[in-house]
């Protein structure tokens, strides 16, 4: 959230008060959510001298995933009689620029523009994924004794925790922990179990080939369910896999996918020749600025 003067800042030394019904904070050193009621104020301080059209201050406040929310502010600058801003619309991963001239008794302004820093691996899925491949392979384990990579004949990994699908993650899309295999070998060819029912906690997810092609493999779900999924933003295929090559198979999914484009799916959205066998996805699927749209449990064969 951007707060814009349109007339610009003439004083050197400035203090801007903001104040909504935020509905909840983040403790962004712990990650804990903490309900509020009632309203909160964040205060800004020592805005120096801006020019027309130059952002003064930016706030950040939680927004609901996959939906807008509207909130009422009341803003206060230095000594001025506090404005009121009615209606102003969030949404989770866009910036909301509140604009004009503080001075005078005409309405504020608002814009929303998309925030595609929030949809890259490098900031907010650091949170959740192993940051190296090795650190991955450890997380995963079961590798064969002094064997670099899996193959798919030899090597079966059974997967249990949020961590460990995560971490499988990382090792199909690392392309240079990849430099010599072959189209029969790798992580994305081996065969994995669920031995457990795995909560995702509605954090940001990866689909499962993202960045190095087709999951050519076998993922046998063995009667269990991935729940908490959750895939928001500006994907070619979205789902908990994106291209399926492989084999899927006794798997329940739960969750929500909500993609800026095109195929939106819950389980695989590019059907490579892919096979889907005694599955079920559960959860909502939709797309927030698609023209030509498929929604599904999977899509796309080819």
């Amino acid at each position: 959230m951007n707060f814009v003067e349109s007339s610009g800042l003439l004083s050197t030394n400035n203090t801007l008060a903001v104040t909504y019904a935020a509905g909840a904070t983040l403790n962004v050193g712990t990650g804990k959510v903490t309900e509020v009621s009632g309203a909160i104020t964040h205060t800004f301080t020592g805005i120096g001298q801006v020019s027309a059209n130059t952002t003064l201050a930016t706030d950040y406040i939680l927004a609901p995933k996959g939906e807008q929310m509207v909130r009422d502010l009341t803003l206060k600058l230095n000594t001025e009689d506090p404005k009121s801003v009615t209606n102003v619309p969030f949404e989770q991963r866009f910036i909301t620029n509140i604009k004009g001239e503080y001075s005078s008794l005409g309405q504020f302004t608002f814009t929303i523009t998309a925030d595609d820093t929030w949809e890259t691996p490098d900031n907010e899925y650091s949170l959740y994924y192993p940051a190296t491949a090795a650190e991955a392979r450890t997380i995963l384990g079961a590798e064969a004794e002094g064997a670099t990579e899996p193959t798919a004949s030899a090597h079966v990994f059974h997967i249990s925790t949020a961590a460990q699908l995560r971490a499988l993650r990382v090792l199909i899309a690392d392309r240079a922990a990849l430099d010599n295999v072959t189209n029969s070998d790798g992580y994305e060819c081996a065969t994995y179990k669920l031995t457990e029912d795995i909560d995702l906690g509605n954090a940001p997810w990866i689909p499962l080939d993202l960045g190095r092609g087709s999951f050519e493999g076998t993922f046998d779900g063995q009667g269990h369910t991935v729940s908490g999924l959750y895939v928001s933003g500006s994907r070619t295929y979205a789902g908990l896999f994106g291209t399926l090559e492989g084999t899927v198979r006794n798997l329940r999914v739960k969750g929500s996918v909500t993609n800026r484009d095109w195929l939106v799916c819950g389980i695989a959205s590019n059907m490579f020749g892919g096979t889907i066998a005694f599955c079920s996805f559960e959860g909502t699927l939709s797309v927030t600025h698609g023209t030509n749209v498929s929604l599904g449990g999977h899509l796309r064969s080819h």
